[in-house]
């Protein structure tokens, strides 16, 4: 068996990448104006699941908890299982990420950062795409 300690630390590695992510994502849909509702159906998954991990990642990288779990076989098994479904999560984001960026573009109007929605260039293939994506990381 793998060291309990590994693996926890490999769980976290890519948990603080997933948390980079999804912040990332978060600022760039927080920021849209004017966007479609699968722009605000990313805002709600992407924060939910960015709750999600942060608890998660603060969980594990606590000393106290991480000698009780590592004594338990099933608890790190179950952390064990926790490394694809995170790698796959942090992919997703990222291709959201770039989907989004695609149809963006600064707002004339704006005094902060904020961004405009190229609703134009919304297409059924991109808003497909979105979904999907977004049940892909539901799924996850």
């Amino acid at each position: 068996m793998t060291d309990p300690f590994s693996i926890i630390a490999g769980v976290v590695g890519i948990a603080t990448v997933a948390i980079r992510s999804s912040k990332a994502l978060i600022e760039l849909v927080d920021d849209i104006k004017g966007g479609p509702e699968e722009i605000k159906a990313v805002s709600r998954d992407v924060h939910a699941f960015y709750s999600i991990i942060i608890a998660l990642n603060a969980t594990l990288k606590d000393d106290s908890i991480r000698d009780v779990v590592s004594g338990d076989v099933a608890v790190m098994e179950m952390i064990r299982l926790l490394q694809d479904p995170l790698s796959n999560c942090k992919k997703i984001l990222g291709e959201l990420m770039v989907k989004i960026q695609a149809h963006l573009q600064p707002a004339s109007d704006s005094k902060r950062r904020r961004t405009a929605f190229i609703s134009v260039k919304w297409s059924l293939l991109t808003k497909t795409t979105v979904r999907d994506l977004l049940l892909r990381l539901e799924a996850t």
